[in-house]
């Protein structure tokens, strides 16, 4: 959501993050992924918290609005990305968008 939202934007976002229901991919709500998603060995050396700031990176959030939603500050997210790029192939932002879609961490539409 960009800074000029408007009421019904802002309205509509906090609904949405209301108890019961997420603002983030099941996976990074902390339900299981599916039995199908396709898996990368390298994915199991990720902690709980890098495999939810990949997916949503490929969901296309930004630092700010990851901070945002998973209460830490941008330079943990930072941090937490940083790790991401040590541990899996991809080398820049636009590879791990493709790397968690091509790996299940996303849900298409």
């Amino acid at each position: 959501m960009g800074e000029c939202a408007d009421g019904g934007e802002v309205s509509a976002a906090v609904e949405a993050l209301t108890p019961g229901r997420y603002g983030w991919s099941p996976r990074a709500a902390g339900r299981p992924p599916s039995a199908t998603a396709p898996r990368d060995a390298g994915l199991d050396t990720l902690t709980s918290r890098e495999l939810e700031v990949l997916t949503l990176i490929g969901q296309g959030k930004t630092n700010g609005e990851i901070a945002t939603g998973l209460f830490v500050s941008e330079g943990t997210v930072k941090t937490h990305i940083n790790h991401l790029f040590t541990k899996l192939p991809p080398r820049d932002r636009a590879a791990a968008v493709v790397f968690a879609n091509d790996h299940g961490l996303v849900r298409r539409h």
